[in-house]
């Protein structure tokens, strides 16, 4: 053996000595990475990752439930002014067929047209609602699809002219 060593070059004897410190290196790194594999413990790891899991999808489920909440509100706001509008209108036009009918009577009882009053037209409360949308920054098709009838934004006096 001694002969082994003395017939050796010193770069010999360096690139061993490398080749030996880096195969410990290796060993000791191995050694640990065993003993750390061998320290964890995998059910706690898989409950961990399942409580992380558990908390990412519930914090999905309620932001799923906090917009159907406000889906329903806004679902729920725009039946309540469609109703309004309509009630609105239910009653404008009751009053309209009144006057009608005061105008037919007076015609039949022989007043001549220019002594009946006739009430001057008035804007629809659909029609208020339709130029508010406008005036707030919906396109004249958005408007006329919330409330459901053509819509045409004009510049006459009541700023509205119906297209149908």
């Amino acid at each position: 053996m001694d002969q082994l060593f003395q017939s050796m070059s010193g770069t010999h004897m360096i690139l061993l000595g490398g080749v030996l410190l880096v195969g410990m290196f290796l060993f000791r790194r191995t050694a640990r990475r065993l003993s750390a594999s061998r320290a964890r413990d995998p059910l706690t790891e898989m409950k961990r990752d399942m409580m992380k899991a558990e908390q990412k999808q519930r914090g999905s489920i309620q932001e799923l439930e906090v917009r159907i909440h406000n889906f329903s509100r806004d679902v729920e706001g725009k039946i309540q002014t469609r109703l309004a509008l309509l009630e609105q209108q239910t009653k404008q036009a009751d009053a309209t067929i009144a006057q009608l009918v005061s105008i037919q009577k007076s015609l039949e009882n022989g007043a001549p047209i220019e002594e009946i009053p006739l009430k001057s037209a008035t804007i629809l409360p659909i029609d208020r609602y339709a130029i508010h949308l406008s005036d707030a920054g919906y396109s004249a098709d958005e408007v006329a699809l919330m409330i459901g009838k053509p819509f045409v934004k004009n510049s006459s006096a009541s700023g509205y002219s119906d297209a149908a």
